[in-house]
């Protein structure tokens, strides 16, 4: 199973708990999605979308105080603030898809070449936004979640995956072999367990809790029409960490060779196109005259004897 944890730097990342004849096992090691920028995007938008909104409710309540013709002013810059607000939203929505298909076909790709037969998401009514500040709450309650959990559901159909939701309280905050609260030795996003000795990215080690909610709960799923699979009782079952490699190593993209030659365009018929052609740039070994040779022998050239001072000289005193 692969387990999909929300994050809040990132839309998502998962991980791989595998069900063995010893028991529950996992390597820990995790897969995190890139967004490619397009978050950091979102919120640019969404704090713009914020401020047109509060610009149009101050716009409005003053107007409405103001005089006749004061007033037929300020509506008309409410009516352009409402435009761009409405731009705004549709530029978001549209890269609000594009995230979540990217982010399901990504995912896919991770659990098809892991050979998993269920991706378990955190259950979005049971997740709750808080601890993190009002801007930071908002901001994840209107993150593409629901959009990138329909995207996964229909992409991962597509192979043979069913997605389930499991519960998410727990998940990053309790530990998969021994169900008790991890400690974060290296800030936030990290995870150890002493006593077990296993840890590392906190949404990684929540990726193995979720696949493992999964696991268990597989018989006691509730399914609901136009509603993926739901499992709503969290059991427990240590995870062993083994050495052996479990999840795949995602695949990186390469950079395509272009030409960065320009093919020549054809020029239309019945015009004379002026080409200008720059001069060739001068070298310094233009500017320097080749010396005359001096007693090359076998050289058929013709050496001019240099004047005598002497003539020079008689010629002057004659003058």
């Amino acid at each position: 199973a692969v387990g999909v944890d929300w994050s809040p730097s990132t839309l998502g990342a998962a991980a791989i708990t595998a069900d063995s004849p010893e028991g529950l096992v996992s390597d820990y090691r995790g897969f995190t999605y890139d967004d490619r920028g397009l978050g950091i995007k979102l919120a640019r938008l969404q704090t713009e979308g914020q401020l047109l909104h509060r610009k149009a409710a101050r716009l409005t309540q003053l107007a409405a105080a103001a005089p006749p013709e004061v007033r037929a002013q300020l509506e008309e810059k409410i009516a352009v603030l409402d435009a761009h607000r409405a731009a705004v939203g549709a530029k978001r929505g549209k890269i609000n898809r594009e995230l979540a298909f990217h982010f399901g076909r990504q995912v896919t790709d991770y659990a098809a070449a892991a050979g998993a037969t269920v991706i378990a998401v955190e259950d979005l009514t049971t997740l709750e936004t808080r601890g993190h500040g009002r801007v930071n709450n908002n901001r994840a309650a209107q993150s593409a979640r629901r959009q990138a959990v329909d995207a996964l559901t229909h992409t991962a159909a597509g192979v043979g995956v069913t997605v389930v939701s499991v519960p998410a309280r727990g998940s990053s905050a309790l530990c998969p072999g021994c169900n008790e609260p991890l400690a974060r030795p290296g800030g936030y996003h990290r995870a150890w367990c002493g006593q077990c000795t296993v840890g590392g990215h906190r949404d990684h080690v929540a990726g193995v809790n979720l696949a493992k909610r999964a696991l268990l709960g597989r018989g006691k799923a509730v399914r609901k029409r136009g509603e993926n699979p739901r499992i709503r009782v969290v059991e427990h079952a240590p995870v062993r960490r083994c050495r052996d490699k479990k999840s795949p190593t995602p695949r990186r993209p390469r950079h395509r060779r272009v030409r960065r030659s320009a093919p020549a365009a054809t020029p239309p018929v019945g015009v004379n196109q002026t080409k200008i052609v720059p001069a060739p740039q001068a070298s310094v070994w233009d500017t320097v005259q080749p010396a005359t040779p001096q007693g090359v022998t076998g050289s058929r050239e013709v050496h001019t004897s240099p004047t005598p001072a002497t003539s020079v000289v008689g010629s002057m005193r004659s003058m």
